[in-house]
């Protein structure tokens, strides 16, 4: 976000190369289809690959709002990760 508005993709990726910030991978890059972002959510994660990818992160290049669902951002979980039972959101005390 640069003062009060988010920044389009290219804007982002060149604020934060010039502050040498890290950003997570981009996937892919395309027109928006389910059956792109569902193969791009399954599989290893690309940190470490000893751990199953959580989801994606779908966002367009150029930022915008709707009115059902204000800023146009959403992560798509994978099926792997919903139905991990070693996974919890939930801590013992």
């Amino acid at each position: 976000m640069a003062g009060k508005r988010y920044l389009d993709h290219d804007e982002l990726r060149a604020t934060l190369a010039r502050f040498s910030v890290p950003s997570v991978p981009v996937l892919w890059q395309g027109p928006f289809s389910l059956a792109v972002v569902q193969e791009h959510a399954t599989g290893k994660t690309s940190f470490d690959d000893r751990h199953i990818r959580e989801g994606v992160v779908v966002r367009p290049l150029h930022e915008r709002t709707d009115p059902r669902i204000e800023r146009v951002v959403m992560k798509y979980l994978a099926d792997a990760y919903l139905l991990d039972e070693k996974r919890s959101d939930f801590t013992e005390s």
